[in-house]
């Protein structure tokens, strides 16, 4: 009798605990799941941030495109980057801005409100004035890949309006 007791004792601690261990290592694998997911989670996470521009070529004048140099902090740290954005971003839509090379000077000219701006510096300045920040997103994990996030102009409600086509 003292036998079968003893036997069914050891059976009873052995499935115990091999289902301890089993379910021990059952919440372990969870756990290192659910850790990795939300590392992968927080590495392809992305934000968005207001830069500063510090200076616009004028170099890549193709399709209205001026091309960007800015910068952002992310955690007290600077960083930089380069961007294309249209001419037409820096006005009000109801406003008509125009972007050329002169052709005998070899300069870009600005013709907006009713002025004409000459050079590099005065065409820099006059749109930096009316436009000084932009923003941006970046991965969190790699604030030094950003880039310009899209902006969206409404459209006005004349322009909603379908045309009759004849």
């Amino acid at each position: 009798m003292e036998a079968d007791l003893s036997i069914t004792r050891t059976v009873l601690f052995d499935l115990l605990g091999q289902t301890a261990w089993l379910l021990i290592v059952v919440i372990g694998a969870a756990c290192i799941f659910v850790l990795l997911r939300f590392m992968n989670w927080r590495l392809k996470r992305s934000f968005q941030a207001v830069a500063q521009i510090n200076s616009i070529n004028f170099h890549y004048l193709k399709d209205d495109d001026l091309e960007l140099d800015y910068e952002f902090r992310y955690r007290g740290k600077l960083y930089t980057g380069k961007g294309r954005l249209s001419i037409s971003s820096f006005a009000i839509p109801s406003e008509s801005i125009k972007l050329t090379i002169h052709s005998t000077l070899d300069l870009p000219v600005l013709y907006f409100r009713n002025s004409v701006y000459v050079g590099d510096e005065a065409i820099e300045y006059t749109l930096l004035s009316m436009r000084s920040t932009l923003r941006i997103r970046f991965l969190s994990a790699d604030p030094s890949r950003n880039f310009l996030v899209p902006e969206f102009i409404p459209v006005s409600q004349s322009d909603r309006q379908p045309q009759n086509r004849e």
